[in-house]
């Protein structure tokens, strides 16, 4: 009969006394390191890309009516971090209601935006007002967390906004 050749893991010389040699571990891709940090840009990307979706989920912009070139907007800004990832911070816009009419969108005049915002929804004018200067909490949800949450609600059909 034929011994198997069987090679051993770890290699070891022929001394009875000796400790394996042990490998050096492969180093990790670029991609494995941002996935072990969970407020990495990886994850960030991921976060803004769900929200957007779920807020864009309505299907119509929420001033005009429009179905086309449907836009996330958020009514505090994205730097306020704790808020960045909550619905509740956004509304679905076309984009001539979110940039580009001069006189009556979000970013072209968001005085005469947020007097519309106060007249047609005034729940979600008085969560913004009630959130605009919320001090900055001692912990917040990571991206991943944040990820997570976001993709349940894409997930789940019946969610209510």
């Amino acid at each position: 009969m034929q011994q198997a050749n069987f090679k051993r893991k770890t290699p070891m010389k022929r001394t009875l006394f000796r400790k394996p040699i042990k490998r050096k571990k492969k180093p990790l891709s670029k991609l494995a390191k941002r996935k072990q940090n969970p407020n990495s840009k990886y994850y960030k990307k991921r976060a803004d890309a769900a929200w957007s979706k779920v807020v864009r989920r309505v299907g119509k912009c929420e001033k005009c009516g429009r179905t086309q070139n449907l836009q996330a907007h958020h009514f505090i800004r994205r730097d306020v971090l704790h808020l960045r990832h909550v619905v509740e911070n956004g509304i679905c816009l076309c984009s001539h209601c979110h940039a580009n009419d001069k006189m009556n969108s979000a970013h072209g005049s968001p005085l005469n935006f947020y007097e519309w915002l106060a007249d047609v929804k005034p729940k979600r004018m008085a969560w913004v007002e009630a959130h605009r200067h919320e001090q900055k909490p001692l912990e917040r949800e990571t991206y991943a967390e944040a990820l997570e949450r976001l993709a349940r609600m894409i997930e789940c059909t019946k969610c209510v906004l």
